[in-house]
């Protein structure tokens, strides 16, 4: 037995770890899937088997408490995303009473910059409806300037506080190995678990000591689709389930072309919560960037959790 179980905490419409036909557009957005927290359970392999992928260093340690957050109170933050310069944020669905509430902002990668609160902005007539840098200066929001660090341009980050997210909250992100193909024991256990053949996988990134996050496409099945996030942890294989119904054009997302892939996916971070592991993901698309939280659900492995937002940044 572990010592201590390592603990796991878009718009705005994300229930379930599943999502089918997604996009960033706002409310006329296509969807025809429905969450199945059902499938995601931890696998261990067969007697005599190595593990199946990613590292389990450290698993046995204990988490330092200093470290474990209130998935809660992690949930509770805005998104934002950065204008062209790198130097300002601003918020997307925040409230009035949040306006000048955060002091931190986490991005890609688990980058932590701290932040000050500037104006409300309201927007204008040159508003295009897109959440990018292009129309930073024209939509309505919280801007914030970045006091320590620098954002990447464009990029979506989650805007929090200091007593939230306390010094070395983050779990170290490696992406050295992005685009891997899967190891043949992963997909071995993949295929015995879910009991389906896998078509194509690759690694998304290394979490800390944790393991490796793939995303995993399944071979269709008549119109029936299936991918899934999955986390290697020690022995386990978790798993965050997108089913869908083929369409040449538009299967996960607007005009994916039935397809999906690691390359579409991107790490915001990882940290340890009262609630268990959760991982913030960026999940790109031809209108939009849609990002969400995929938290520990006890034996059921990971889900889909209600925080998150999706960005509108269709070309014009």
């Amino acid at each position: 037995m572990r010592k201590a179980l390592l603990l796991v905490a878009l718009a705005c419409m994300l229930a379930g770890c599943a999502a089918n036909n997604e996009s960033a557009d706002p409310p006329a957005a296509q969807q025809n899937g429905q969450a199945e927290g059902a499938d995601a359970d931890s696998a261990d392999p067969p007697a005599g088997e190595e593990a199946v992928g990613g590292s389990d260093e450290g698993s046995d340690s204990e988490v330092p408490a200093s470290t474990v957050m209130s998935r809660e109170k992690l949930g509770q933050g805005a998104f934002a995303f950065a204008d062209e310069s790198g130097k300002r944020l601003i918020t997307i669905g925040d409230t009035e009473a949040k306006q000048d509430h955060y002091d931190l902002a986490v991005g890609s990668n688990g980058n932590v910059l701290k932040v000050k609160f500037e104006k409300k902005q309201e927007s204008d007539a040159k508003d295009t409806s897109r959440q990018n840098m292009y129309n930073f200066d024209h939509i309505a929001g919280h801007v914030y300037t970045v006091a320590e660090g620098e954002a990447k341009a464009d990029d979506t980050y989650l805007m929090t506080t200091s007593d939230v997210w306390p010094p070395g909250a983050g779990l170290a992100i490696n992406t050295e190995g992005r685009g891997q193909p899967v190891d043949e024991k992963v997909v071995q256990a993949v295929e015995a678990k879910k009991q389906r053949g896998v078509l194509q996988g690759k690694k998304i990134a290394e979490i800390g000591t944790v393991g490796a996050l793939y995303l995993i496409q399944f071979e269709r099945q008549e119109d029936d689709m299936l991918a899934s996030l999955v986390l290697t942890r020690g022995e386990e294989l978790l798993f965050c389930d997108f089913p869908a119904t083929y369409e040449p054009n538009s299967t996960w997302r607007v005009d994916d072309g039935g397809e999906i892939s690691a390359d579409q996916f991107e790490m915001m971070f990882a940290a340890n919560t009262d609630k268990g592991l959760v991982l913030s993901v960026n999940w790109y698309g031809a209108e939009g960037i849609t990002s969400f939280f995929v938290g520990e659900e006890g034996e059921s492995g990971l889900k889909r959790l209600d925080s998150g937002v999706a960005r509108y940044t269709a070309p014009l």
